[in-house]
This record gives structure tokens, sequence and C-alpha cells, in this order.
């Protein structure tokens, strides 16, 4: 029953794309979003069970907090994962009209 709700929700976000055709700010105000609210859950639901299965909760935290900062280092280093825009290259023909 679960899936059927899944589906569902899938559907009815095509539907809602196709009826109302979002601009762009706001598809990317949503992608920020959803991206957002993933990240939480899986934060939410993954630091209990790392902070029950350790005795050193102290130097846990700290590794934690050293990986985020080195992640924002590198993204900040990289500029993001993917270029801004794409370009495709065009090659020459011998063939004249």
């Amino acid at each position: 029953m679960i899936y059927l709700l899944l589906i569902a929700s899938v559907l009815l976000g095509v539907l809602v794309v196709l009826i109302l055709k979002p601009s762009k700010k706001s598809v990317r105000l949503l992608l920020a979003f959803s991206g957002a609210y993933l990240l939480s859950v899986a934060i939410l639901h993954l630091l209990p069970e790392v902070y029950n299965g350790s005795s050193d909760t102290k130097v846990l935290g700290i590794f934690i907090l050293v990986g985020i900062i080195l992640q924002s280092v590198l993204e900040s280093f990289s500029k993001g994962a993917e270029p801004v825009s794409y370009t495709h290259l065009t090659l020459p023909t011998n063939r004249e009209v």
C-alpha cells in the first residue's frame, strides 16, 4: 500500500509541473528545499545510531564537525561539482548545401 502512495506522489508532481509550468527560480528553490529535507532526514536518523554505538561521544562529535567543515572547504575550492553552463562542440562538416 505504501508503494502506491509513493507512486501517486510522483504522478501528482508530474501533473503539477505540466499544468503550472513553474519558473526556473521556483524550481531551484524547490530542489534546494527537497535536498535539505533529504539531508536532514538522513542525519536525524543516522546520528542517534552512531552515538549509541560509541563510548567517546566528544571525539565522535569532533570527527563529524571536521568532516562537515572539510566538505565545505573542498566545495568552495571546486566551485561546485558541475559547471554553470554546458557547451556542445559542433564539428565542421564537408557537406555543402
